[in-house]
């Protein structure tokens, strides 16, 4: 991919700041559903009607009315669904016509989907480019920190939340670690690091763990030191690195005070984009202490692009337009095949079982062809039927150790092969 060239020019202003914490795409789908068979509707009929639509698909058990509220929010801003009073809403001329759409082209109406969130929220263009901004010379991967993994805390008294030295220690080893390994994937320097994790962990002590304990309650009770180290890192990280203030110019990225991209903001971006085709994340890659993302697409002047798949309503404020790498079979088929087998040898060599889980295979994979999870489901498909036709000198066992009903891990897309989910993958030699 082409580095990217960054000037000062702003991004327009986002029509909404607060996205819905929720990340699959099938929510939208089966409450316009419930909406077209409704003339009239309220947030409690998609609270009754979507839990049974989707069971067994997606974890929607453990949503809050807040959850739902989004939802409906979302639909408006979109102009998918419109209100007819304060609690009732009816759907919209343009949400008939993209459920349709879904039913018959999805990947058109999820294009659409994108281009309607782009309009609200700015934010998928605007945060590739950031990714790629950061790290431009390392293809635009970012590391979120977390503690390294082989740190154990003992449990501390709430109030106990002044900053040690073993705390700095452990930071330190941490940020020298994933600089170590991925190189300017962290950029921030250390002497800000600290001091902003310094000041995040201990303005978390200061918080009460629950509204309703009196001070002499809480003085009773203990927290994990690595919790709150963790959830430190991640809050100063997204801070620093995807803050409104661009942190290479030290200009604003909008002509307005856009609110900031919180941590919370930001785990549901991850997998809104990924699911579009932007970007891909993971936070299971072994060496790395925290979540790595890295683009899947890349900014460029527009223009016929080999291998690239052209998202023309996605530009930045220079003019590029957003590509997606889009390699076709018979142009990366070799380079599959060796960089599959080299991944599954690199697990298999850490973990000496047999089955590997095939996510993690796919996350290093990706990360390494800088392909896409849709791309990689199709090129393991053709894969795994090469080596039924024993035209490649390996096999490929691909199994499941998820029941029918919990098909969805939260956060994390699974395999998906003829339709069905994948979780583990063995490879031997002839």
């Amino acid at each position: 991919m082409n580095e990217l060239q960054y000037n000062s020019e702003k991004w327009p202003t986002p029509q909404s700041f607060g996205v819905g914490l929720f990340t699959d795409f099938r929510l939208y789908w089966e409450a316009l559903e419930i909406a077209n068979s409704l003339s009239i509707f309220s947030i409690d009929d998609i609270m009754e009607q979507l839990p049974h639509r989707v069971k067994g698909l997606l974890y929607v058990e453990g949503f809050k009315r807040r959850a739902y509220q989004d939802l409906i929010r979302e639909l408006s801003q979109y102009k998918f669904i419109e209100k007819v009073s304060n609690i009732l809403y009816k759907n919209t001329n343009a949400g008939s016509e993209i459920l349709f759409l879904y039913k018959n082209n999805p990947s058109k109406a999820i294009s659409l989907l994108l281009e309607k969130m782009q309009s609200v929220f700015v934010t998928p263009a605007w945060f590739i480019n950031r990714l790629w901004e950061l790290n431009s010379t390392g293809q635009g991967q970012i590391v979120i920190p977390t503690p390294i993994k082989d740190w154990k805390s003992k449990p501390r008294l709430w109030n106990d939340h002044l900053w040690t030295k073993e705390l700095e220690i452990i930071s330190k080893e941490t940020y020298n670690k994933i600089n170590k390994v991925l190189p300017n994937s962290f950029p921030v320097s250390i002497d800000k690091w600290i001091l902003e994790l310094k000041s995040e962990y201990e303005r978390a002590g200061s918080l009460k763990p629950r509204r309703s304990l009196s001070s002499e309650e809480i003085k009773k009770v203990n927290y994990n030191p690595r919790s709150r180290l963790s959830m430190a890192m991640k809050n100063v990280a997204v801070k620093i690195l995807f803050s409104r203030l661009n942190p290479l110019t030290k200009e604003y990225d909008f002509s307005n005070n856009r609110a900031q991209l919180t941590h919370r903001a930001f785990t549901v971006w991850c997998p809104r984009l990924e699911e579009f085709g932007l970007l891909m994340y993971t936070d299971y890659k072994p060496e790395i202490p925290g979540r790595l993302v890295f683009p899947t697409s890349v900014f460029k002047k527009p223009q016929t692009y080999s291998n690239y798949e052209c998202i023309d309503t996605l530009r930045n404020p220079q003019g590029e337009v957003l590509y997606v790498y889009n390699p076709s079979w018979e142009q990366i088929r070799n380079q599959f095949f060796h960089t599959l087998q080299d991944t599954y040898d690199y697990f298999y060599n850490i973990q000496r079982i047999i089955y590997i889980s095939l996510q993690d295979i796919r996350d290093e994979v990706c990360r390494v062809l800088r392909i896409n999870t849709k791309l990689f489901d199709i090129f393991l498909k053709k894969t795994y039927e090469d080596s039924l036709k024993k035209i490649l000198p390996i096999s490929i066992s691909l199994e499941t150790d998820l029941r029918q009903d919990m098909k969805v891990q939260l956060n994390r897309r699974g395999v998906y092969i003829n339709g069905i989910l994948y979780t583990l993958i063995a490879i031997k030699p002839f």
